[in-house]
């Protein structure tokens, strides 16, 4: 399993992807928290999945015609 940290902004589109292996736990809690206070106003969530791609399925609003400039 893999933590995903994903950027997204309604009026832009998902702005960016980090992946985190599940060892690296704390480290994704903290940038999760980085992340909140550098894009205030944006949307900053926290997924767990085999693969990005399982995210495109699953949660795949984050995943629309403007995500990382699509």
């Amino acid at each position: 399993m893999k933590i995903f940290l994903l950027i997204y902004g309604r009026s832009v589109g998902l702005m960016s992807v980090s992946e985190f292996p599940e060892a690296e736990r704390k480290e994704a809690l903290a940038a999760r928290r980085s992340a909140e206070m550098e894009f205030r106003g944006k949307e900053i969530v926290l997924l767990e999945a085999n693969a990005l791609e399982d995210l495109r399925k699953t949660h795949a609003r984050y995943f629309g015609k403007k995500a990382l400039g699509t």
